[in-house]
């Protein structure tokens, strides 16, 4: 009956513990993504920097 419940909670561990692993690995995407989209609005955000710093005040696109 000992090996038995021993069997069985060290089932429940593994079986949690291999849950864990599985969340970890969910995180660690989910991490990767949002890494890669906060790159993509830095460069983004660099551009418009970039344009806002050549523009030249007073100077309109508009013609009229």
């Amino acid at each position: 009956m000992t090996e038995f419940i021993i069997t069985l909670a060290t089932g429940f561990a593994a079986g949690a513990f291999y849950e864990v692993l599985k969340n970890i690995k969910i995180m660690v995407i989910l991490l990767q993504e949002i890494e890669k989209h906060n790159r993509d609005i830095s460069a983004a955000t660099h551009k418009i920097e970039h344009r806002l710093d050549n523009y030249k005040v007073g100077e309109t696109s508009d013609e009229d």
